[in-house]
């Protein structure tokens, strides 16, 4: 069993283990959104939905076995970027390797309990200073529910 507790920290250890990143103190939902919230080399690790898999409605469980889950997760980064020049096309390249660093990070991470399936890029955006990104994950794992 992984609680969502679990799931979150798990995840963000591992971006938190690379070399100059750091996790916002900043709320999931409110990270890369307020204006001071940004800086580089920043992340942070939201889950905003979960839903029942199927297996319970199926194979009714025993309290003690929990619940199997599919978790939404999303990992949310900013970049800073030069705006003029040749020099916010390198940073623009730099802050796209960060991502493909990130995604290849999160699917490293220990699958002790989860099944984990990178899902999509939803959203990335390079403007004002920043490149701002937001990777979407699916794990499945299974919830106490005692």
């Amino acid at each position: 069993m992984l609680s969502y507790t679990e799931l979150r920290q798990r995840l963000a250890d591992a971006v938190a283990a690379l070399e100059g990143w750091r996790q916002s103190p900043y709320a999931f939902d409110d990270f890369a959104r307020v204006p001071d919230s940004l800086a580089d080399q920043v992340f942070a690790v939201g889950l905003p939905t979960s839903e029942d898999s199927g297996d319970s409605r199926q194979n009714p469980r025993k309290l003690e076995e929990g619940s199997l889950v599919a978790t939404d997760v999303r990992v949310r980064f900013v970049r800073r970027l030069r705006t003029t020049g040749s020099d916010a096309v390198t940073d623009t390249d730099t802050a796209l390797d960060a991502e493909d660093v990130l995604r290849q990070t999160i699917m490293g991470v220990d699958r002790a309990g989860l099944h984990l399936r990178y899902h999509s890029t939803p959203s990335r955006v390079s403007a004002g200073g920043w490149h701002r990104c937001e990777l979407r994950f699916t794990v499945i794992h299974r919830i106490p529910l005692e």
